[in-house]
């Protein structure tokens, strides 16, 4: 796993809170390690105990707080708390540290410097191997996820799509609504490395199971809430393959997740959007318009299913 390369520590590593998500709002984090100061402050002399404080160079955003195995030649157990989605708590956490750090005996503490990106990279890798796990024998449908044919209809849409309009795909990329990753595969294969964002445990896993998603860059979330979910992360360009479907009952939903895509994109940043109809093209163009400058074609008439209406743009 990413974080014991990160960190440099051996044994089992639990992340406290329950979801990637739920990192937004570290309560339960907080109410751990509160009773761990609480308890820590009792003593007169520094306890003996092993810990690890994770830093980006400048502030402290997370801490590792170790557990040996009742057998010695069992591995403990490395608790993680992190502040890192939630920068409205990062004075609590470094007040909660302070007091830990200060009864713990120097010889026992360490310090890792790591970049925070790295460190969400491992976090969800985690959370993408918690889920995983959590699904157990969920079945997977390879022949459906390894859709070939779109794959390389998604490859050829995106070179005509580079002779007939400025959208580039270089650089850090988000992919929104990504499913099971059939449309991701695509992108892989260009080289391509997004980071995919879904709320659906079940296309997640499906995906993660046939390789067409990375543990570590993928995320359940609900893409309402992205930039928060993202925390401050940009992009150069986002991208979502069959949005949809979006009808009269959901297009509120479908206008928040759109403007907070824009929200993580780059100004300059190239977005490319498909779905079914042309309403559904024609909307997203009109939720994004003071945001976006862009256009709506349909390059395949004889497309049904897949991808058949095009939205491309650029970011103000």
């Amino acid at each position: 796993m990413k974080f014991d390369e990160l960190l440099e520590i051996k044994g089992h590593i639990v992340v406290i809170e329950p979801s990637y998500q739920g990192n937004l709002h570290i309560k339960d984090s907080l109410g751990v390690l509160h009773r761990i100061a609480s308890d820590l402050s009792r003593f007169d002399e520094p306890v003996t105990a092993r810990m690890v404080v994770i830093e980006d160079g400048e502030q402290a955003y997370a801490i590792g707080l170790y557990s040996p195995a009742g057998d010695e030649d069992s591995e403990g157990t490395w608790t993680v708390f992190t502040v890192v989605l939630d920068a409205e708590h990062q004075g609590i956490f470094e007040e909660l540290l302070n007091v830990i750090t200060n009864h713990v005996n120097r010889t026992g503490i360490s310090i890792a410097t790591v970049e925070r990106r790295s460190f969400k990279d491992a976090m969800r890798e985690y959370y993408s191997l918690k889920l995983m796990k959590e699904m157990g024998a969920y079945p997977v449908n390879l022949k459906f996820v390894q859709n070939k044919p779109r794959v390389e209809r998604i490859k050829k849409l995106i070179g005509e799509l580079k002779n007939y309009s400025d959208l580039s795909l270089s650089g850090k990329m988000i992919e929104i609504c990504c499913g099971n990753g059939m449309a991701t595969a695509a992108l892989h294969e260009l080289g391509l490395e997004p980071t995919c964002v879904d709320n659906d445990a079940y296309s997640i896993v499906e995906g993660l199971s046939s390789r067409a998603l990375k543990p570590d860059k993928t995320i359940l979330a609900d893409a309402t809430e992205l930039s928060r979910v993202l925390a401050g992360e940009k992009f150069d360009t986002a991208i979502g393959f069959m949005l949809g479907d979006i009808d009269s009952f959901n297009k509120p939903m479908w206008t928040q997740i759109l403007l907070e895509t824009l929200k993580v994109t780059k100004s300059g940043g190239n977005l490319l959007f498909t779905v079914r109809t042309e309403p559904e093209a024609r909307f997203i163009d009109e939720v994004v318009s003071e945001l976006a400058t862009g256009r709506v074609t349909c390059p395949d008439e004889e497309e049904t299913l897949y991808d058949r209406w095009i939205y491309t743009g650029k970011k103000k």
